[in-house]
């Protein structure tokens, strides 16, 4: 039957399937990626009080005014319309005062009568645009409370995660370009992460410049101008314009410096595409709406009309450089409140990862052209520069303005363009894009965890007078809504997820998207069924422990040999390799349930980190070793000619469309 195919069309045929294969897989790429960023958003989300994170009080009522239909409320500082139980009793009590927890304000919504009694209140997001409260701001007037807050960030978290997924899918996609996915990892500070579970703009304006950037970087480098990347420069770039007053400027310098790169021909190609041309008409419709309502609005605060500090200009320049620099350099990593006294999270963070920050940067000006170089140092030099300045001219009125997070939109072009130029170089192989990303994910990864931890602990507890925090995230004077193990959990589940993708970034399938949602649904049936025997039915911890996990062995089993693997016919050896792993699985679950409650009593945060453990570890032994696919096609005979081969090889690609694809291949999406 071999001889009904031509080897004239069996190549094509290949060829094509591997097109649609790359991109069903860059796809699956977008998924994984937004659902680790998603987990770590919504940690975010239910971890802080109301307006832990910063000016999120502001923003909050920003939001229920334009609800309202106020969509204009003036400069700065006017007046907003907004119930009267988002600015609750002992609002703002904990800032800048370390000893006070969250307990002394009033949650929002704990009085009802407040819910429907409108007040006007001045707002420092007063003259900000509309368009990002537009989505955020229906919820809060439905649910003028906690309730209504804590879905608003989760809004925000699935914005910005989904531009983060879809930068992530470009770089994957693109030719050698996965050296720009260690660029995005730099890039999703902590910071960042955190502002996902805030109802701030400033994260979305972040998401939006590192999609912007990605994308932009593609689409000026060598190989095809890719459907994809023009779609998110329009929708990034948008975003990136109209969601901030200094969006504008932002977004001209980024087009500037990526241009500083770029050749001609490749310029005048690009401009010959139509959908180019529409996408470039379409972001200049943006920052034309972006403009306009900058100068109805204003300024965000003024600058001028004070007289300047009694200093020189030596000793201004001296407190810039050896003050204010290295606090801008905290408030871009590990300072998530507004200055890092504030939050004491360790100096290791930030070492970590200026570490490797500079890696990808010191690497890019050393492999890359002069173009490069100077490109690199634009989008170091000019953010700070101008931080420095509203700084000094902040300090007319006696205030210290700016914050390392404002650079952000900016700064974050000089680790991607230092990864760009790592994938141009041929002194380094594009293996090495994948060892660095597996560093990454052992040093950086924890951090994020470390920062959530350490900001927890300031809200709950508070400083004590010895100035040293208490080391239990599980206890304090004020808890988060839902606890404080919701959100270590959604931070742990988020982050082995994302250390997955960064440990094996070459290969996906569907088989990974299958497995992870049949593990999440064992780990709920796991966790409820612990929960019941345990709290409930008052079982002891050891024997409630092997109970739950007999059922969710079960489901285990059940779920994952018929939807994930798809193995059907008799157990037979697969039913005995699952049982020897099932018992190594239980074993190691018992030992950390249970060597864990001598540390601490959250029995469930102990549940959570022996699920995590297993389930990196299960997912290659299934596939591996437990759930090992039969081969059902013969190889191609060493004396058969290429057609023959290449024949076989387009049966087989068709018989198996779930194969796995490698980065190393050549075809590309388009």
């Amino acid at each position: 039957m071999l001889s009904d195919v031509s080897p004239v069309e069996a190549a094509p045929s290949f060829a094509a399937h591997r097109v649609v294969a790359r991109v069903g897989a860059a796809r699956l790429v977008c998924v994984i990626v937004f659902t680790a960023f998603f987990l770590l958003g919504a940690a975010w989300s239910l971890a802080m009080p109301y307006d832990g994170p910063p000016d999120e009080l502001q923003h909050v009522t920003r939001a229920y005014g334009v609800a309202s239909g106020q969509i204009y409320a003036g400069q700065a500082n006017s007046n907003v319309t907004t119930a009267e139980s988002l600015v609750p009793r002992g609002a703002g009590c904990f800032r800048w005062n370390t000893m006070v927890s969250a307990k002394c304000q009033q949650t929002p919504g704990a009085n009802q009568n407040a819910q429907h009694t409108l007040i006007s209140v001045g707002s420092g997001a007063a003259g900000y645009d509309p368009s990002y409260y537009l989505l955020v701001g229906p919820v809060i007037h439905i649910w003028p409370t906690m309730k209504g807050i804590v879905i608003a960030r989760l809004i925000t978290d699935a914005e910005i995660s989904a531009l983060l997924a879809s930068a992530a899918a470009i770089a994957w996609s693109g030719e050698r370009n996965r050296w720009l996915l260690a660029g995005i990892a730099v890039c999703a500070t902590p910071v960042v992460v955190s502002l996902m579970g805030a109802v701030n703009p400033a994260g979305v304006e972040i998401g939006a410049a590192i999609a912007f950037w990605v994308s932009l970087l593609d689409l000026v480098g060598a190989g095809p101008v890719r459907r994809p990347s023009v779609a998110l420069l329009l929708c990034s770039g948008a975003l990136f314009a109209v969601t901030r007053g200094f969006g504008v400027g932002w977004l001209g310098a980024t087009v500037v410096i990526c241009l500083l790169g770029a050749r001609r021909e490749r310029l005048r190609a690009m401009w010959r595409m139509r959908r180019v041309r529409l996408s470039l008409a379409g972001l200049g419709c943006a920052c034309a709406a972006a403009c306009v309502w900058d100068l109805l609005a204003g300024p965000n605060i003024d600058l001028t009309g004070a007289s300047m500090p009694h200093k020189t200009l030596r000793q201004v320049v001296a407190q810039e450089l050896w003050h204010r620099l290295p606090s801008y350099l905290d408030g871009m990593v590990r300072s998530t409140y507004y200055y890092g006294g504030d939050i004491q999270v360790p100096l290791l963070a930030s070492q970590i990862w200026f570490g490797f920050a500079g890696l990808l940067v010191l690497g890019g000006l050393w492999l890359g052209s002069r173009r490069a170089r100077i490109q690199i140092a634009a989008a170091i030099v000019v953010p700070l520069a101008i931080l420095m300045i509203t700084d000094v001219d902040a300090m007319r009125q006696g205030i210290f303005f700016s914050q390392g997070r404002y650079a952000l939109p900016l700064l974050v072009g000089a680790p991607l363009i230092g990864a760009r130029e790592f994938g141009r170089s041929s002194v380094v192989s594009a293996e090495r894009s994948t060892t660095l990303l597996r560093l990454m994910a052992v040093a950086m990864l924890p951090v994020q965890l470390v920062v959530l931890v350490s900001s927890m602990l300031r809200f709950q507890s508070g400083y004590p007078a010895s100035g040293v925090l208490p080391l239990d995230p599980f206890t304090g004077k004020w808890l988060p809504p839902l606890g404080p193990l919701v959100p270590i959990a959604l931070m742990i589940l988020g982050l082995v997820v994302l250390g997955v993708f960064m440990w094996r970034p070459s290969r996906f399938d569907a088989t990974m998207l299958r497995f992870g949602a049949v593990g999440a649904l064992v780990y709920a049936i796991d966790i409820a069924a612990l929960w019941v025997l345990h709290a409930q039915a008052g079982l002891p911890l050891a024997f409630a422990t092997t109970l739950a996990f007999c059922c969710a062995f079960a489901a285990n089993l059940a779920l994952n040999r018929i939807f994930t693997f798809r193995v059907s016919g008799p157990m037979g050896r697969q039913g005995a390799r699952l049982l020897a792993l099932s018992g190594a699985n239980y074993a190691t679950t018992l030992v950390i349930v249970v060597g864990f409650s001598h540390l601490w009593s959250e029995y469930l945060v102990s549940k959570t980190i022996a699920t995590a453990f297993c389930a990196v570890f299960n997912f290659f032994a299934y596939r591996r070793w437990v759930f090992e696919p039969v081969a059902d096609t013969p190889a191609p005979s060493l004396h058969a000619s290429p057609e023959t081969g290449r024949v076989i090889m387009t049966r087989r690609a068709v018989d198996r469309p779930e194969q796995a694809v490698s980065l190393d291949e050549q075809a590309d999406c388009r």
